[in-house]
């Protein structure tokens, strides 16, 4: 491509939406942000496209290193990587989704955006942006300003209308349904093998998540309550009066 497209191209596609403009749209900007898969893959791995913001990337690697791929788009482009042995032996030297697919599509995404614009989605008219309070004291009222809440770290976010402000979060002990030999947590109604005890919940608005629950495929989370009534995730169970 050598001339730079200023705007976002539509394409006429027939068929079935598969999700909303506003959810495409959220799930975009989530995957452009690097700041936070920088924690696993550093902060100038392969999927940063250097001087374009406005790039979504995905990786995916089979847990037996078989294959993996690499997908990242724009508005106007699309390049998907994949690599892997033609008789689908585990491949060597291979550690993550950044170690094998990652680097060809990073130089192939790169070739393509080299003259281009770094355009960003156009934001639907349903989604909406705001500071939200990424940690809260489960014990005060939300505040309609980050600012105004105590023990709030605030950070800029998309929200679809309507959801906006009813993830604040709050953290609690509550009785929760567990397997009473597995401690594994168990929302089954009528089950014999289920037993209400006290675990630390979290709820954010939409749903709850058992924290120190046992979940099948997941290592044990254990928590940690200070003084001040922030949970923080940790290795060792206290509570601190």
């Amino acid at each position: 491509m050598s001339k730079p497209l200023d705007f976002p191209n539509f394409l006429a596609i027939n068929g079935k939406r598969a999700i909303s403009k506003e959810a495409a749209f959220i799930i975009s900007h989530i995957l452009q942000d690097n700041a936070a898969r920088s924690t696993a893959f550093g902060p100038s791995s392969a999927l940063v496209v250097k001087g374009k913001k406005g790039v979504s990337v995905k990786t995916g690697t089979t847990n037996d290193l078989r294959d993996n791929w690499t997908i990242g788009y724009t508005p106007n482009f699309l390049v998907a990587a994949w690599v892997g042995n033609n008789d689908n032996s585990p491949m060597s030297g291979l550690a993550s989704g950044i170690t094998g697919a990652a680097p060809i599509w990073n130089k192939v995404m790169a070739h393509i955006l080299r003259d281009q614009p770094d355009l960003l989605s156009r934001i639907p008219e349903g989604v909406v942006g705001k500071s939200e309070c990424i940690i809260k004291d489960p014990a005060a009222q939300p505040a309609t300003d980050p600012a105004a809440q105590p023990n709030c770290s605030s950070q800029f976010e998309y929200f679809i209308k309507g959801t906006e402000g009813i993830g604040a979060g709050s953290v609690g002990r509550e009785q929760v349904p567990v397997n009473r030999d597995t401690d594994v947590f168990l929302p089954e109604e009528g089950n014999p093998a289920v037993e209400m005890r006290e675990h630390t919940v979290v709820w954010d608005g939409l749903s709850k998540y058992c924290l120190d629950c046992n979940h099948d495929g997941e290592p044990r989370t254990t928590v940690v309550v200070p003084p001040n009534g922030i949970t923080v995730p940790t290795r060792a169970v206290q509570r601190q009066n």
